[in-house]
């Protein structure tokens, strides 16, 4: 005590708890892609296109078997990132924490780029099954590509407007 020390509190880092309407969000991806595969299964075709070239071409096929065994669970892995981060959240909430920097907004930003990913992910998915039936996609690839500008540019707005506000509360301190 006499040493000039100074005790400090430590506090301790909680989770950061996702809202109901984010668990509901990042829930869906997985189970429409799922629910809507088992749907349509009797009308998919032996061969799925899963790769396309710039031009919305298929440049890669999968069998049926192997769609269902590979592909499918690949995607809806993907899809499921957001829950497995709100899991990872819950469980060990130092992972996610920098000093001096608001973590609830942080988890939550992140949160918020797994979820909108998972649904380019799922509208993605949609296409290649709409595809395999109809021989032409759901979306065109240039509203597809507009729509992914769209949710990067959003990502990278709010990335750069939570870093400003970062930068102001870690000079207060």
């Amino acid at each position: 005590m006499g040493l000039g020390v100074v005790e400090e509190k430590i506090k301790k880092i909680l989770p950061v708890k996702p809202s109901p309407l984010r668990i509901l969000l990042a829930i869906l991806p997985p189970i429409i892609s799922i629910m809507l595969t088992l749907y349509l299964l009797p009308h998919l075709p032996n061969r799925i296109p899963v790769h396309y070239d710039i031009n919305g071409v298929p440049n890669r096929w999968d069998t049926l078997n192997d769609f269902l065994k590979i592909t499918l669970p690949f995607i809806v892995g993907i899809e499921c990132l957001p829950l497995i981060f709100m899991l990872i959240e819950s469980k060990a909430p130092m992972i996610f924490y920098a000093p001096r920097l608001p973590k609830k907004k942080l988890v939550n930003l992140l949160y918020d780029i797994g979820i909108m990913m998972a649904w380019l992910v799922m509208l993605a998915y949609i296409d290649i099954l709409y595809y395999a039936i109809n021989n032409k996609h759901l979306i065109p690839i240039t509203m597809f590509t507009i729509l992914i500008t769209i949710i990067v540019v959003v990502i990278i707005l709010e990335i750069t407007r939570l870093s400003i506000k970062w930068r102001k509360y870690i000079r207060e301190y």
